[in-house]
């Protein structure tokens, strides 16, 4: 079940993807697209998940869970990885990589690997 991002309560758990680069305008209608569909559809052994998700600065694809409804179980989180690898492939950008940080420098949004 998807709902509005606002309307999520803060006890929501939340996962938060960084890519590796801004997507483009066409890039951001399809990912915001493809999300509607995934989260609608998200589910947890059978039962519906409360949902919502927001991309911020074109690079941050945050996806926000009411745990309070219907707890995600290790399927449906594995499902939405397997979601959020086929951006990666799709698009050729890292989402899952955990050795990048990015950071705020006036009004845009900086990239850089630790290692």
């Amino acid at each position: 079940m998807l709902v509005e991002f606002n309307a999520m309560p803060d006890t929501s758990r939340v996962w938060i993807y960084q890519a590796n680069r801004s997507l483009t305008k066409d890039e951001l209608n399809e990912v915001e697209n493809g999300l509607k569909e995934f989260l609608k559809d998200w589910t947890a052994h059978g039962a519906d998940l409360k949902a919502a998700f927001e991309i911020r600065y074109k690079r941050f694809i945050v996806i926000a869970l009411d745990q309070s409804i219907n707890a995600a179980s290790g399927c449906s989180i594995d499902a939405s990885v397997h979601y959020i690898q086929s951006l990666e492939k799709k698009y050729d950008i890292d989402l899952l990589d955990k050795m990048n940080v990015s950071y705020k420098q006036g009004e845009y949004v900086a990239y850089k690997t630790l290692i």
